[in-house]
């Protein structure tokens, strides 16, 4: 089954369950609904909004359940045994509350276990930036993966659980026409953040004094105005006249980098000023 960017890598066998989470405008619902579901269940959005989104994404519009409480999920089971749906999406799960999008979440579980199909459960986000519900949830899926935002409008899908294929961060844009696409890292730059298996590309603050170092190297080589996408990495030294040094695994961060098709730039030609 191939998916569309940015879930092509990803391995999605039959009877498996991926909870995706997010916070507000982080493209949770768009994610989902590329994948392709024959039936979507929606607890937060009527039912021509839905069509709406998909019409604009280019996906065919799958059968629509608006429900509101668990008892109202019996409905798609029992249709299910008839249509048997290959691919079910629940949005979602955290609007049922932690009893009974604890019990929605176990019966789809089960069903999709039993039916070989497969099923996405979409979670918001608590106030402190995690995966809204218990632990059970991450627990109970197959594959756990988060979906952010930047200020530039760069988006990622980050895998941090699978049981199907390798963890890793897949990156994607809206598009002028509010279609999923793949981005276009020319004249953007990146710091690659993180730990191994969960790095990330965070935005450069390309203005101001911060890195003026890097806007300095930049100009010097005539990129600053038409540049390939660049990426770099550095870490704060201990003393201040040390100024900044490469961090122990920036072999594994420029192999992020260059994967994602960014030019790899040594911190070490950049004079960095933490100001």
């Amino acid at each position: 089954m191939k998916l569309l960017p940015p879930w092509d890598n990803f391995t999605w066998l039959p009877g498996g369950v991926v909870a995706l989470w997010g916070g507000p405008g982080a493209g949770k619902s768009s994610l989902a609904a590329i994948t392709g579901p024959q039936v979507w269940i929606t607890s937060e959005q009527e039912p021509f909004a839905v069509a709406r989104m998909f019409d604009r994404l280019g996906v065919k519009v799958p059968t629509i359940y608006r429900v509101k409480t668990y008892e109202d999920v019996e409905r798609f089971f029992r249709d299910a045994r008839f249509n048997r749906p290959e691919k079910v999406v629940v949005d979602s799960l955290t609007a049922f509350g932690v009893m009974d999008g604890l019990r929605v979440l176990s019966e789809l579980v089960s069903w999709s276990q039993a039916n070989n199909a497969r099923t996405l459960v979409v979670l918001q986000v608590t106030k402190d930036n995690r995966a809204a519900g218990p632990m059970e949830i991450a627990h109970e899926v197959d594959v756990v993966c988060r979906a952010a935002v930047d200020r530039t409008g760069l988006r990622l899908l980050a895998f941090t659980k699978s049981r199907f294929s390798a963890l890793e961060t897949r990156y994607w844009i809206f598009n002028e026409y509010g279609q999923v696409d793949v981005p276009d890292f020319a004249n953007d730059v990146y710091s690659v953040e993180g730990s191994p298996g969960s790095y990330e590309l965070v935005p450069y603050p390309v203005s101001g004094a911060k890195w003026a170092g890097l806007l300095q190297y930049l100009d010097d080589q005539e990129q600053l105005n038409d540049f390939i996408g660049f990426a770099s990495s550095a870490v704060r030294a201990k003393h201040k006249e040390t100024g900044f040094v490469l961090p122990n695994d920036f072999r594994e961060r420029k192999a992020f980098a260059e994967a994602h098709g960014l030019s790899w730039l040594d911190p070490s030609k950049i004079d960095c000023e933490d100001s």
